[in-house]
């Protein structure tokens, strides 16, 4: 192909990946020198999207009815319910980890039981209880993503055939960020070596140097440096972006314990008939929280991946390459 030329693009992933091509599709196709970028994203899409919805048995529910519409419906694509069933795996072990099984049905309706002993054994951290301790994982999740995209950034830049601005600029970052991290966990007591500190510095000073190279006045030069490292105000809002996903997992866990108490109080207040509607609360009440919640976390999901992913490394705007082929779906033959 000419430069001139626009070449269409066709992505060829694994089938494993291939469903998470929906989200990449979603933002644009990727240009004809670019990167996919959906093996990328899908192990973070796929985590993300299980800690919003957060629920085990949502995630079991999800998994086998798209399962089911797969084997009965024939699709002539079907990335997009491949993706949601996925999903559902990942919200059945994030849901598990946190403890959240129709919200906190297991010590609401049975309590001391098995079923109640088991899930709180399986449980690590929840998000009612400790939401902090979502919020750092949440953060620690940001900061891998970004800190993989800056990566994805450096070497698309290499692979362009500039592997000094690759190093100096994006290299840089790469050295810098983890630097930064370490030194504050290092300041704070969590961790006992200094080594995080001379790697801030070295990576900080490599951040100064590409950001002073633009300059031709050398006078000014130490004050692009410094300007620089302003980027890190943009990390640490991109980083702050991530805390959606305590959020999304909250609001499930949340919504699903309301439901349970309405349940729970719907036996109580009405002597025995109570009991036959407590099956029809507590179905449509989880039916309709995890209905809104399967959207919820597929969008912010999907947004953190525009938003805060894409941007450091995908520019998209590239031409899907649509072969010619014959089509009858409008075409009766008698």
């Amino acid at each position: 192909p000419q430069d001139i030329e626009e070449v269409p693009v066709y992505l060829e992933n694994h089938p494993i990946i291939r469903p998470f091509e929906v989200i990449t599709n979603i933002f644009g196709f990727p240009r004809y020198d670019e990167i996919d970028p959906t093996p990328v994203l899908a192990p973070f899409f796929w985590v993300f999207f299980g800690i919003c919805l957060g629920d085990a048995v949502y995630g079991i529910l999800l998994t086998l009815g798209a399962w089911y519409f797969l084997k009965t419906q024939k699709l002539a694509d079907d990335k997009l319910v491949r993706l949601l069933m996925y999903s559902g795996v990942s919200t059945f072990f994030a849901g598990a980890l946190m403890g959240s099984w129709l919200g906190d049905l297991p010590s609401v309706f049975f309590p001391g039981s098995l079923f109640d002993r088991v899930t709180r054994a399986i449980a690590v951290v929840s998000p009612v209880e400790d939401p902090l301790t979502l919020l750092v994982v949440s953060f620690a999740l940001g900061i891998l993503q970004i800190w993989v995209g800056i990566i994805m950034r450096m070497y698309g830049t290499i692979r362009a055939g500039d592997t000094v601005e690759a190093i100096v600029s994006h290299g840089s970052w790469v050295l810098f960020l983890p630097g930064l991290i370490g030194t504050a966990l290092w300041k704070a007591g969590v961790i006992a070596t200094s080594v995080p500190y001379y790697i801030m510095i070295a990576g900080g000073l490599t951040v100064m140097y590409g950001a002073s190279r633009g300059q031709k006045n050398i006078l000014l030069k130490p004050f692009a440096g410094v300007y620089g490292l302003y980027d890190i105000v943009g990390y640490f809002s991109d980083t702050m972006s991530y805390s959606r996903l305590l959020a999304l997992g909250l609001a499930s866990a949340i919504i699903g314990v309301v439901v349970n108490k309405m349940a729970d109080l719907v036996a109580t207040m009405v002597p025995v008939i109570g009991w036959v509607f407590v099956p029809i609360v507590l179905a449509g009440g989880h039916l309709l929280n995890m209905a809104i919640n399967i959207l919820g976390s597929f969008i912010h999901s999907g947004r953190l991946q525009f938003v805060e992913f894409f941007t450091k490394f995908f520019e998209g705007g590239g031409r899907q390459f649509k072969p010619l082929k014959r089509v009858s779906d409008n075409v009766w033959l008698s």
